[in-house]
């Protein structure tokens, strides 16, 4: 009986048992690997989403951090993957849009002055700017009201980085 040359286990081919032999072939040939992962993740995949579900609750810093970095390295993919979605999903976007518009409408009060508002969105296109409400019109603490004192103009990789957040402290500072 031949054995292994890096184990005791029965030889199998080339002077290796099957998984050395095996291990081998993975390493020579990427293809063999990724479909090996695939059938690896085909089997586990409930073990494997729990346990990413789990990380993340314990530090969803990193995993946003994470998403940012592979956004920003597989920037194509990123883009072509929102595409992607928008076109699967076009109902679903446009009754976001529609929420948006009816939000504003319900935070805009009687008294607020329509015509300086819109001059604040022509002047941060002409700036190739965002407008951002202060405090977001649909807050988790607090909701604002749309309206020019509630207004500011921001990058949009600024506003996309404050997001619907409040802060109170930075607010009373200032």
């Amino acid at each position: 009986m031949v054995t292994c040359a890096l184990c005791d286990r029965t030889h199998y081919a080339k002077g290796l048992c099957k998984s050395h032999y095996n291990g081998l072939l993975i390493a020579r040939n990427p293809s063999v690997k990724q479909a090996s992962d695939a059938e690896y993740y085909l089997k586990n995949a409930e073990r494997i989403k729990a346990q990413v579900a789990a990380r993340t609750a314990l530090n969803p810093e990193a995993k946003r951090a994470a998403d940012r970095a592979y956004a920003a390295k597989n920037a194509d993919k990123a883009r072509a993957k929102t595409a992607e979605w928008r076109r699967k999903n076009h109902g679903r976007k446009i009754a976001d849009v529609r929420g948006r518009e009816k939000r504003l409408a319900r935070a805009t009060p009687a008294w607020a002055e329509k015509y300086e508002i819109a001059c604040v969105y022509q002047e941060a296109e002409y700036f190739g700017m965002t407008v951002d409400h202060i405090v977001p019109i649909k807050g988790r603490l607090v909701s604002g009201l749309h309206v020019v004192d509630n207004l500011q103009l921001l990058s949009a990789a600024a506003n996309r980085a404050k997001s619907n957040r409040f802060d109170v402290e930075t607010r009373n500072a200032s």
